[in-house]
């Protein structure tokens, strides 16, 4: 599982809900699910690290994501990929979910100044 489904997640503007969830909370959405015993996750940066090891010690309330998505505004994933592969297999071949992750990247980028050493 893509656990923070590539960063969207953490951020009110670009999680399918509306609302934000916390590493901990993706965490524990991911182990809650059957036949899952561990998930990897990705970090942008140090502070997204730090927030993910706090599940080692997050109480169940910390834990707790359900009452964060009943009072988030109904919504859907419709134009926001999560790379996770289900609209696949392409008929032509496409690895949709790369190119939708490409496509994601590049925009990123254009929003980020470059990093000059």
């Amino acid at each position: 599982m893509k656990g923070f489904a590539g960063g969207n997640l953490l951020s009110d503007e670009t999680s399918p809900f509306g609302v934000a969830l916390t590493p901990v909370q993706c965490i524990h959405y991911a182990l809650s699910q059957k036949g899952v015993s561990s998930i990897f996750v990705g970090v942008k940066n140090p502070q997204e690290l730090e927030e993910s090891l706090k599940y080692c010690d997050a109480t169940e309330a910390e834990k707790d994501y359900s009452q964060t998505l009943k009072n988030a505004p109904k919504n859907s994933y419709k134009g926001q990929c999560t790379y996770c592969g289900h609209c696949q297999p392409c008929s032509s071949g496409i690895d949709i979910a790369m190119v939708n992750k490409l496509f994601d990247l590049a925009h990123y980028r254009m929003k980020v100044p470059a990093y000059l050493p």
